[in-house]
Protein backbone atom coordinates (compact mmCIF):
# COMPACT_ATOMS: atom_id res chain seq x y z
CA UNK A 1 0.00 0.00 0.00
CA UNK A 2 0.99 3.45 -0.95
CA UNK A 3 0.33 6.66 1.13
CA UNK A 4 -0.35 10.16 0.01
CA UNK A 5 3.22 10.81 1.38
CA UNK A 6 4.75 8.45 -0.08
CA UNK A 7 5.01 5.60 2.16
CA UNK A 8 4.83 2.19 1.20
CA UNK A 9 3.32 -0.21 3.87
CA UNK A 10 2.44 -3.71 4.06
CA UNK A 11 -0.79 -3.40 4.45
CA UNK A 12 -2.90 -0.33 5.47
CA UNK A 13 -3.32 -2.12 8.91
CA UNK A 14 1.19 -1.75 9.19
CA UNK A 15 2.57 0.75 11.98
CA UNK A 16 5.40 0.74 10.06
CA UNK A 17 7.02 0.96 6.46
CA UNK A 18 8.68 -0.56 4.23
CA UNK A 19 10.39 2.43 2.41
CA UNK A 20 9.03 5.77 0.82
CA UNK A 21 9.15 6.56 -2.90
CA UNK A 22 10.47 9.41 -2.61
CA UNK A 23 13.67 8.21 -1.11
CA UNK A 24 13.95 4.53 -3.07
CA UNK A 25 11.97 2.93 -6.31
CA UNK A 26 9.43 0.20 -5.90
CA UNK A 27 12.33 -2.24 -6.80
CA UNK A 28 14.78 -0.50 -4.15
CA UNK A 29 11.84 -0.81 -1.10
CA UNK A 30 10.64 -4.55 -2.62
CA UNK A 31 14.14 -6.03 -2.50
CA UNK A 32 15.37 -3.77 0.37
CA UNK A 33 15.85 -5.37 3.99
CA UNK A 34 12.70 -4.37 5.63
CA UNK A 35 10.51 -6.12 2.76
CA UNK A 36 13.19 -9.46 2.47
CA UNK A 37 13.05 -9.51 6.40
CA UNK A 38 8.67 -9.18 6.58
CA UNK A 39 8.57 -11.95 3.94
CA UNK A 40 10.92 -13.84 6.14
CA UNK A 41 9.15 -13.33 9.05
CA UNK A 42 5.79 -14.20 7.44
CA UNK A 43 7.53 -17.37 6.25
CA UNK A 44 7.82 -18.56 9.43
CA UNK A 45 4.99 -17.72 10.96
CA UNK A 46 6.19 -14.56 12.94
CA UNK A 47 5.23 -11.27 12.98
CA UNK A 48 7.70 -8.56 12.05
CA UNK A 49 8.07 -5.17 14.26
CA UNK A 50 5.90 -3.43 11.22
CA UNK A 51 2.73 -5.15 11.78
CA UNK A 52 3.63 -5.20 15.88
CA UNK A 53 0.51 -4.28 16.89
CA UNK A 54 -1.79 -3.85 13.69
CA UNK A 55 -5.29 -4.92 14.31
CA UNK A 56 -5.10 -7.33 10.91
CA UNK A 57 -6.35 -10.68 11.26
CA UNK A 58 -3.10 -11.90 10.54
CA UNK A 59 -1.24 -10.37 13.34
CA UNK A 60 -4.14 -11.22 15.72
CA UNK A 61 -4.41 -15.28 14.76
CA UNK A 62 -0.40 -14.82 15.15
CA UNK A 63 -0.79 -13.23 18.83
CA UNK A 64 -3.64 -15.96 19.51
CA UNK A 65 -1.68 -18.76 18.23
CA UNK A 66 1.28 -17.50 20.60
CA UNK A 67 -0.60 -17.44 23.79
CA UNK A 68 -2.05 -20.61 23.09
CA UNK A 69 1.52 -22.63 22.66
CA UNK A 70 2.86 -20.82 25.65
CA UNK A 71 0.13 -21.65 27.61
CA UNK A 72 -1.44 -18.77 28.79
CA UNK A 73 -4.93 -17.92 29.62
CA UNK A 74 -7.52 -15.89 29.52
CA UNK A 75 -8.09 -14.15 32.58
CA UNK A 76 -11.90 -13.50 32.35
CA UNK A 77 -12.07 -15.49 36.03
CA UNK A 78 -9.82 -14.88 39.02
CA UNK A 79 -7.86 -18.10 38.28
CA UNK A 80 -7.38 -17.49 35.07
CA UNK A 81 -9.21 -20.22 33.98
CA UNK A 82 -11.05 -18.23 31.31
CA UNK A 83 -14.51 -19.71 31.77
CA UNK A 84 -16.59 -16.94 31.74
CA UNK A 85 -16.29 -13.55 32.14
CA UNK A 86 -15.96 -11.64 36.16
Amino acid sequence: MVTADGAVKPCCYALGQLGNLHDATPEEIWNGRAAIELRSFIKTDKIHPICAGAPCKFVQNMQSMALTATGAHDATEPDGSGDGPI
